[in-house]
């Protein structure tokens, strides 16, 4: 009897360790089925991931060297050139490691560096011709940073340049779509920077015609790293004067108001306030010295306004004043940050918003004029920069609390 009780003990105790190895089997299995399906996804969440993967491979192949992806962003960017569509589709950021001498010299390094791969495609959606020349370029403010395309990286077949007809002068025709890559090394001081920006140039109608030169130069904000995420994330909650769309320096908000909407006429223009922001600004060392006045810091007014042309004729410039201290004190517009820079007038029947950026004493800020009264004189309005002018009249928008 004690025998058959062993026994039985024995079939139970294997039948349950079969059981328990079992669903170890399934567990693990499962683990790596769900660390697979993880991988997938974060292939798929970023966009052109499998190409970009190739030219990975080929970067390895090509310059004898270790590649390792550090940072990624899927995220499309678009700038419009009138009929000419601008976009940066996605971007990566990759060491490069171990490379000959021949691509190490790029880096100013012995063994290699970093290079931001980005993908851009640009589409013609008008009927006419347009001629664009794809001389992308990265810079850094911050450290006065410039670069074009580095060909030795990647194929030749791959490269944005290399699809355009260079001996048509870069023609992109009607309706045509261009797709390719380039890639910009980065010193090690402009990756601690975390930020670059890819600027856009300007687009031709005719071609290896200069004067006809048309749209406004655009720029592509991209973080090096993940801390470089958090700074443009940060930057985006400000109106992008030239202070964020040139990266001069650091914002912090002070006051803020959205959606005033207070209108006014100047002859058969209509003028908008939509908005203003109070922010205290630290310019980064290489633009600091245009701000060498102001020893006790700065506060910059951003004010937003949309300009609709109710006339006949174009208007191109603008100017503004702004009051403060019981109108005691004035301060103009600073048009070398306003970044309103294009070169188009404002047709008739053309809406389109304008930033206007005024410069203030920090300390005279906090200790007088945050508790005044601000108001901005808009106008006059001029047609052209000859000094033809639509009438001397001016609105006044006092700022709301």
């Amino acid at each position: 009897m004690k025998k058959l009780y062993f026994i039985l003990f024995i079939i139970c105790l294997t039948t349950f360790g079969l059981v328990g190895c079992s669903s170890g089997d399934k567990a693990k299995g499962s683990e790596k089925e769900e660390t697979k399906a993880k991988s997938e996804k974060k292939e798929e969440s970023f966009k052109d991931a499998k190409e970009y993967r190739k030219l990975n491979e080929y970067m390895a192949e090509h310059t004898g060297g270790k590649v390792k992806v550090l940072h990624e962003d899927g995220k499309t960017r678009e700038h419009d050139l009138d009929q000419l569509k601008v976009k940066l589709e996605s971007y990566e950021v990759v060491s490069l490691k171990d490379v000959g001498e021949e691509f190490a010299r790029v880096f100013d390094s012995e063994i290699g560096g970093r290079l931001v791969v980005a993908r851009f495609t640009i589409h013609n959606a008008g009927k006419k011709d347009i001629y664009f020349i794809p001389a992308f370029s990265l810079k850094n403010r911050q450290v006065d940073y410039s670069k074009r395309n580095e060909d030795m990286f990647l194929p030749t077949a791959k490269q944005i340049a290399a699809k355009f007809d260079r001996d048509n002068a870069y023609v992109v025709k009607a309706g045509e779509t261009v797709t390719g890559y380039e890639a910009y090394p980065l010193t090690e001081e402009v990756f601690s920077e975390s930020t670059a920006i890819l600027d856009v140039p300007l687009a031709m109608k005719k071609k290896d015609d200069y004067k006809s030169i048309f749209g406004t130069q655009g720029k592509f904000h991209i973080s090096l790293n993940e801390k470089g995420a958090k700074k443009l994330a940060h930057n985006s909650a400000f109106y992008e004067d030239r202070v964020i769309a040139e990266d001069m320096g650091d914002k912090k908000m002070l006051k803020e108001k959205k959606g005033i909407n207070e209108k006014a006429k100047l002859e058969d223009i209509e003028v908008t306030l939509n908005g203003y922001q109070f922010t205290k600004f630290r310019p980064n060392r290489e633009t600091g010295k245009r701000f060498n006045e102001f020893k006790h810091g700065m506060v910059l007014l951003t004010a937003e306004f949309t300009i609709k042309n109710g006339g006949k004729r174009p208007v191109r410039y603008f100017n503004s004043t702004l009051h403060m201290n019981n109108k005691t004190q004035t301060a103009r517009n600073e048009i070398i940050l306003d970044n309103n820079l294009s070169n188009e007038p404002f047709k008739s029947g053309e809406s389109r918003k304008m930033l206007q950026v005024y410069t203030l004493d920090e300390e005279m800020y906090e200790k007088i004029l945050k508790e005044k009264e601000f108001e901005i004189e808009f106008g006059p309005l001029y047609y052209d920069g000859k000094g033809n002018i639509l009438g001397k009249d001016t609105v006044k928008f006092p700022l709301p609390k």
